[in-house]
Parts: C-alpha cells; sequence; structure tokens
C-alpha cells in the first residue's frame, strides 16, 4: 500500500509540494445539503482508497452505482490467509510488499525474521471464501444483496509498472465480481472493464503540469504521476458512461474546494480512524439548486491531507476537480486520520493513514456498520438529503 512505503521526497518534490499547498486558503463550511442526486453516486480511490472503493460498493450496492478502483483488490481480500490477523494477510496475499515488516504484524508466520523483515507474497488471495463472505453478510443484512451489483459499471485499473499491488491482484478483484455476480436473465449485466495504465507504478496518473515533476514509473510521494493523461477522467468517464470534458485551469483554480468538519457526520470522527476535516469540491453550477451527481473520492495511504508531507496535494491535484467542474459532478473526498508521532493511538494499528480495508478500526470494518463506512455514508446522505 502507498502508505506502507517507506521512501523518502527529494528536494526538488518537497519544494513543489509544500509550495502549492501553503498557497491553498480552502475555506471551511458545514457540511450540508447539495441537492446531490443520489441515483448517481459512485466511488473511487487508488491503493487503500482502491479496496475502500469496492468494500463500500460492495456493502451499499444499494446506494452505489459504480466504482473505479486504481491498485486494489477483492473484497474481504484481507479476511483470509496464511495468518489469523488482517494485517499480516493485507502485506503478504493481498499486496507485494517489499519493504520491511514489524514482527507484531505477521507473529504468527514461521521464519518471520526478528522484530524487522522482509516476507513473501503469497497472493493473489483464495476467491472462493471472500465470495461466500459476501453472500453469508448479505443474508445477515451486514451488506447489501450482491444481486444489487447488477446494472453498475465498474472500472479496475492497474499500473503497467506497479509492483506493489501488481495486475495479478488486480485481476482476482475482476474474479471476484465475476464469482459474487449473478444477474440471470431478468437483471441487467454488470459492466466490468479491466485496464492497464500504460507507463504507471503504483501512482495515480495524472496529465502533466508545468510547475511539478512527479514521476510516473516510480512509486514515490505524493503517488500522483504525471503520465501525460488522468485516470480520474477516465474514471468518470466510464461510470457515467458520458464523454467528460475539463474544466479551464483558471475556472477550477477559483471555484469550489471546501473544507468541512467530519463531525458533522459522525460524532467522534477520532474513533473511527478519520481526520478533523474532509474536503468537497463543488462546481458553480452546484452551488444552488441544480441536482448534480455526486463522486466520492477515498485517496491512499500517505495521502491524507492529515499528513504534514502531504497537506492539500492530493485533494487539489488527483485530477478529479477539473473534470467535476465541467460536468457538474460533486466530488467528496473524506479523509483518515494520519499519525503524527509514536505515542498517537492509530500509530501502530495504521501507521500511515489508510483506510481500513483489514480491520484496524473494528471486526465490521466491511460492513455497513463498520465505522468508517457508516460515517462516510451518512456524509453522502447529508450531500444528498440534508439528513445522515
Amino acid at each position: 500500500m502507498i502508505a506502507m512505503m517507506s521512501r523518502g521526497f527529494s528536494a526538488a518534490l518537497v519544494t513543489a509540494v509544500f509550495a502549492h499547498t501553503a498557497t491553498a486558503q480552502t475555506p471551511t463550511v458545514p457540511l450540508g445539503d447539495y441537492r446531490a442526486d443520489p441515483a448517481t453516486v459512485t466511488v473511487s480511490g487508488i491503493s487503500s482508497g482502491g479496496y475502500m472503493a469496492n468494500q463500500f460498493h460492495v456493502a451499499f450496492s444499494d446506494l452505489v452505482v459504480g466504482s473505479g478502483v486504481v491498485a486494489g483488490g477483492p473484497y474481504r481480500c484481507a479476511a483470509h490467509g496464511p495468518s489469523s490477523q488482517g494485517e499480516c494477510n493485507a502485506v503478504t496475499r493481498c499486496m507485494q510488499f517489499q519493504d520491511r515488516v514489524p514482527l507484531a504484524f505477521c507473529p504468527s508466520l514461521p521464519r518471520h525474521p526478528f522484530f524487522f523483515g522482509t516476507i513473501d507474497f503469497t497472493g493473489p488471495p483464495d476467491i472462493a471464501p471472500l465470495v461466500q463472505d459476501t453472500r453469508d453478510l448479505a443474508a445477515r443484512d451486514a451488506v447489501a444483496d450482491p444481486e444489487n451489483l447488477c446494472g453498475d459499471r465498474m472500472l479496475l485499473l492497474y499500473g503497467q509498472f506497479d509492483d506493489l499491488v501488481p495486475e495479478s491482484i488486480v485481476r482476482s478483484l475482476d474474479d471476484y465480481l465475476e464469482a459474487v455476480l449473478d444477474c440471470g436473465a431478468d437483471r441487467p449485466p454488470a459492466m466490468v472493464e479491466l485496464r492497464e495504465l500504460p507507463g504507471a507504478a503504483h501512482t495515480m496518473p495524472i496529465d502533466d503540469r508545468p510547475d511539478v515533476e512527479w514521476s510516473c514509473s516510480e512509486s514515490e510521494p505524493p503517488y500522483l504521476g504525471e503520465c501525460g493523461y488522468s485516470a480520474a477522467a477516465q474514471i468518470l468517464d466510464f461510470l457515467y458512461d458520458a464523454p467528460f470534458s475539463a474544466a479551464e485551469a483558471a475556472t477550477v483554480g477559483a471555484s469550489g474546494l471546501l473544507r468541512f468538519a467530519q463531525s458533522d457526520a459522525v460524532d467522534q470522527p477520532a474513533l473511527a480512524a478519520l481526520a478533523e476535516y474532509g474536503f468537497l469540491y463543488v462546481p458553480g453550477a452546484c452551488a444552488g439548486d441544480a441536482s448534480c451527481r455526486l463522486h466520492v473520492v477515498f485517496h491512499g495511504c500517505r495521502q491524507s491531507a492529515r499528513s504534514a508531507e502531504m497537506g492539500e496535494t492530493f485533494v487539489r491535484n488527483a485530477g478529479y476537480n477539473d473534470w467535476a467542474e465541467a460536468n457538474q459532478t460533486i466530488i467528496l473526498y473524506p479523509q483518515v486520520y494520519h499519525p503524527d508521532g509514536s505515542f498517537d493511538h492509530w500509530v501502530l494499528s495504521n501507521p500511515r493513514g489508510c483506510w481500513d480495508w483489514w480491520g484496524y478500526t473494528d471486526a465490521d470494518y466491511a460492513t455497513r456498520s463498520g465505522a468508517q463506512m457508516d460515517a462516510v455514508k451518512a456524509m453522502i446522505d447529508i450531500l444528498t438529503d440534508g439528513q445522515p
């Protein structure tokens, strides 16, 4: 996962990221009813956010009509594996983790190096138990009936040079969706497409920019790669089955990135490992009574605005805002809490601010009652009808 990697910034990259973030004057507003169309809710994300996007879509497929997953795998990928610990399965079966791993993450694995060491990739995961989990949870109404995925649109993207979440993991999500979907003759088929991101490592491809130098072919902060094309544009095009055009940069810069207190949606965000603030991009045409689309974007690890090294870089530059401005689409950017020191409560279980797709917040993390899942659902409800 993005957040679990330990590569440093180059001096030039630090300057570029912080210079851009330091100029941000993002107004803070209450999270309110923007009259977003509840029939248009879609989600996407990269890395831990990609896992979260699929997880949220599966759990709330009676609400969400499409998902875009960049470098993410199947639902409950970390729930089954050689270890009883989700975080251990996450770094052995659900990614090809190449950094050192604390002993605390995988104590049940045999021959694990003392304190720190590298571990073998044992993925991709077996799909059968994940499909069974989905059906069992749906039978208990903990997630929506998978039949609701029929007719939805799902775009699965993997980087050509991604050696952290390789093609095999993203293909396992494709396999999971094929296995869990049983649409029959009386329901429309789901539209699932698997695509390679040319030239991309473990990064979110964006259009080239004149003011930064962010590598497409290397996995390094801020994990936004100038690849000459926009993954966000591909996602929005596909999910809404319409060609999206981009707004002028000046229009986007002068328009609607807003900050809101996530406590507007959940009483105690910190208990769900959520940051104090989330973000919205509200196009000028959506500021009144217009009924606009709503797309939720889950950042990757180490990309939370709560991270000192990231700030607002992701929410400003991931590529969604310019396309949203020209196409009447509100973008919701919920934010994970990023630990800031060795005595921080979350530093051991979630050291770099990932979304919870392996169970560090609670046992129900992948269901509708999971702390983060319930919080994001409340944000969507407020944006669509004013009530959490």
